[in-house]
């Protein structure tokens, strides 16, 4: 009686057993269970995944993959950036068409007091006016000279007051561009067209838009000479992200440098080529895959920034 009560109940498990799993596919195999601390096998359906299941299983990984933030990408803020600007206006000024550099290679505001004491409050040269961003900078600058000349000082004390001033902005944005302090020593006496070219690399930074009286405006809209950032708005706002090429407002863009020169240009192309000018010791190319993704030690492009600032300063 047991063995024919066994043998149907075997009979019927085989017929509907199946039935009640036909509507997913799996298999029968051996299944790891536990009961305490004690870890048996026993037979039971394994069931697989339908295709439908599959394909959201897949699209929620897609999912989660595009929420994972992507590596934080290095800015500076406008204020940062200007300073970085004036430095490089100071440094050098290389006349494309003769090859002469007009400017002193020293950081001492030369680009700002040899242009006349009535543009001082200007910005001085012509090119500190050719971006808002560049020219807010040298408006705060002249109006910091205004009043060290009202407070008594001489037009030569003021002036060194306010280069000291102007060293220590310098030391903040370089460790804030380029991630180190600068260093003390002058590791070279001789400033060469490569150095002008890793110094180029700052036109990563440049970006396409700022916010100008609650308004989205391109830097060097010429319409918009004149215009300025407060000190707040310039340490507020960010510059555009180093990334290793420019901002596509600065690869086909016109740019007015008082009093009248006008300049069409592929700001990207422009500093390229004036490697290729100059034979210089590396490509622009190379010195922006260099700095892409931030300015390391080992980098040929840093060692050449150190090198500038660090004499600038010192000499």
């Amino acid at each position: 009686m047991v063995k024919k009560f066994l043998t149907l109940w075997l009979i019927l498990a085989w017929v509907f057993i199946p039935l009640v799993f036909a509507s997913s596919t799996g298999e029968w195999g051996w299944c790891s269970k536990r009961l305490g601390n004690i870890e048996y096998k026993t037979w039971c359906w394994i069931e697989t995944p339908s295709n439908e299941e599959e394909e959201e299983e897949e699209e929620t990984n897609w999912e989660q993959e595009i929420c994972i933030p992507a590596k934080e990408l290095h800015t500076i803020s406008l204020y940062d950036l200007a300073v970085l600007q004036m430095a490089a206006h100071d440094f050098f000024n290389v006349n494309r068409e003769d090859g002469v550099d007009v400017e002193n290679q020293k950081l001492d505001l030369s680009t700002m007091f040899n242009y006349g004491e009535e543009n001082i409050s200007l910005g001085g040269e012509g090119r500190n006016r050719e971006n808002i961003i560049l020219f807010s900078l040298g408006r705060l600058y002249g109006i910091r000279y205004e009043t060290y000349r009202q407070q008594g000082l001489s037009e030569e004390e003021a002036k060194e007051k306010l280069v000291e001033y102007f060293h220590a902005d310098i030391k903040k944005a370089y460790k804030n561009a380029f991630g180190h302090s600068l260093p003390t020593s002058v590791s070279t006496d001789t400033m060469t067209m490569t150095h002008d070219l890793a110094l180029r690399t700052v036109h990563d930074f440049l970006p396409g838009t700022i916010s100008l009286d609650n308004k989205n405006v391109s830097p060097v809209d010429a319409t918009l000479q004149g215009s300025y950032l407060s000190l707040v708005e310039l340490k507020s706002q960010r510059s555009a992200a180093l990334d290793g090429d420019f901002d596509p407002v600065f690869r086909n863009v016109t740019i007015f440098i008082p009093p009248s020169t006008v300049l069409h240009i592929d700001l990207f192309e422009r500093d390229s080529t004036f490697a290729e000018q100059f034979n210089t010791e590396y490509t622009f190319e190379h010195f922006m895959y260099e700095a892409h993704d931030g300015f390391d030690e080992t980098d040929k492009v840093y060692q050449y920034l150190e090198e500038i600032f660090s004499y600038g300063i010192e000499s």
